[in-house]
């Protein structure tokens, strides 16, 4: 898996969290959840530091560069406007692509701890930012069982993307 194929999957998922809250509270009040809340969603998210070396070298898929392919895989999301300014802006997506890492690099396989951590850092980083919304007590449950949804959808693709099993062994 590209590293380029995890970010649109988390793009995908939080794209799905966005409408799903929006649907929830009515998408005006949500962006101005987001903007109330814009700093602090960006200071208090954990920044992920992704090790270069870890990666394996990519090849070019077709002649369309990386970002051509996350920018098509967000018009195929169907956002409004502003709620697709706010899935670009989401910190651990960006956290990722601002990094030194190459979007064609490859999560390699035999490196089986670096998928994983990938796939559970950003499971990670969504259920803090749904923490951080500026929500209140008697929507916060539902709210956050709407983010956990597409989360779990994205973790379970993900990981059966690079190989791994969603689910451990029932003893």
């Amino acid at each position: 898996m590209r590293l380029v194929d995890l970010l649109v999957r988390i793009l995908e998922a939080h794209a799905q969290t966005l409408n799903r809250l929006a649907a929830l509270f009515d998408e005006d009040i949500l962006v101005y959840m987001l903007e109330e809340s814009g700093d602090e969603l960006i200071e208090k998210v954990v920044p992920y530091s992704v090790d270069s070396s870890r990666f394996e070298v990519g090849r070019r898929h077709g002649f369309s560069s990386p970002h051509a392919e996350l920018s098509g895989a967000v018009t195929d999301f169907h956002l409004s406007a502003r709620l697709e300014f706010y899935l670009w802006a989401y910190p651990f997506y960006r956290n990722l692509v601002e990094s030194e890492v190459d979007l064609d690099a490859l999560i390699p396989l035999h490196h089986e701890s670096l998928g994983q951590e990938l796939v559970d850092e950003a499971s990670q980083q969504a259920a803090r930012w749904i923490k951080l919304l500026p929500i209140a007590d008697e929507f916060r449950p539902r709210a956050e069982q709407v983010s956990h949804v597409a989360w779990l959808r994205f973790r379970t693709e993900a990981l059966k993307k690079i190989g791994k099993r969603s689910l451990g062994p029932v003893y």
